[in-house]
């Protein structure tokens, strides 16, 4: 009845708040004794625990709302600051072009440990087991056969 009320959107609020309602009706009932009417007490309960988490996701969402605006305005000021979504996009379009085809796996591997991962000639070299240049000419020698 309670799902209905609420709508079955929200159903895993209500579930939540049968089990909070079961368990406080438990501790309190030990204490002051069951009420006259505990079906109506528990369905008391249980919906306005309901109704405050939709209140409060309701706040939260105009809370974030409020705060993308301020952003969208902020980026509108400064077209050149760049968003969150565009960083993962250039990042997902370096991981492509680390992986191609064309490049031998060794320089795929290479180039994105460096530019991806951020690791240091060093690291790479004592992880791949190579040296350190060998590091340095294969994402080099294969960029020049490319451009070729």
């Amino acid at each position: 009845m309670l799902a209905r009320r609420v709508g079955m959107a929200n159903i895993a609020l209500v579930e939540d708040a049968v089990q909070s309602t079961m368990m406080l009706a438990l501790e309190r009932w030990k204490v002051a004794g069951v009420p006259d009417q505990p079906t109506a007490w528990m369905y008391r309960v249980a919906y306005n625990a309901v109704i405050d988490a939709l209140r409060k996701q309701a706040r939260h969402e105009r809370i974030l709302m409020k705060e993308a605006d301020l952003e969208h305005v902020a980026s509108e000021r400064n077209p050149e600051s760049l968003q969150s979504w565009e960083v993962n996009d250039a990042m997902l379009r370096m991981l492509f072009v680390c992986c191609d085809d064309v490049l031998p796996a060794q320089s795929q591997l290479i180039m994105a440990l460096k530019t991806l991962c951020g690791f240091d000639t060093r690291e790479i070299a004592q992880r791949l087991f190579i040296s350190e240049e060998n590091v340095y000419i294969s994402p080099r020698a294969t960029c020049r056969r490319m451009l070729s």
